[in-house]
């Protein structure tokens, strides 16, 4: 099902059929530097059930993306409910493959989730949880209108959250 279409993009729910491209992305050591580690097939797998339950959940999810004209397989953009400094949040999400890197693509996805999240879902922010070191994605996030709001705590690692939206209260790392 298509939930979003940008310029370029087609974002739409993930099926199992796309459990080959997705296999893809999430093992590819360059896109999961940032990630505990890259996914093997039941990661993959389990991570597509986790994220198919979303849609039925929560009404939104992280989406295949796909190049329109082509319908190349570009990566996933959506949003990923979380719980993050004991606060449940609306989190932006974005991985492409990268021969996509550098054209602007994450951005424009970023953008589109963030006007789908604030004025269709109707969220009062979204927030977007990266670690400092991982400048490609710094740029994505301010390009596409995010702002830092202070930092957490996640998967062991220090992360800047970037918030869209209402800023509301400062997210502060825990000791």
């Amino acid at each position: 099902m298509n939930v979003l279409t940008t310029a370029r993009l087609s974002l739409a729910h993930s099926t199992p059929a796309d459990l080959e491209d997705m296999l893809r992305l999430l093992g590819d050591p360059r896109v999961m530097e940032f990630y505990p580690e890259p996914l093997d097939r039941d990661g993959t797998a389990a991570w597509l059930l986790r994220n198919r339950e979303r849609y039925e959940h929560h009404g939104y999810g992280i989406w295949t993306a796909r190049l329109l004209g082509s319908g190349q397989f570009a990566g996933l953009i959506g949003l990923n409910p979380m719980r993050l400094s004991e606060r449940e949040e609306t989190a932006l999400a974005y991985l492409l493959v990268p021969e996509l890197w550098g054209h602007g693509l994450a951005t424009e996805g970023a953008a589109a989730c963030r006007d789908y999240a604030l004025e269709r879902l109707g969220l009062a922010r979204i927030v977007s949880p990266v670690r400092p070191v991982n400048s490609r994605s710094v740029r994505v996030l301010e390009r596409a209108g995010f702002v830092p709001h202070g930092r957490c705590l996640l998967a062991g690692f220090e992360h800047v959250v970037y918030v869209a939206g209402e800023k509301g209260e400062l997210f502060k790392l825990q000791p």
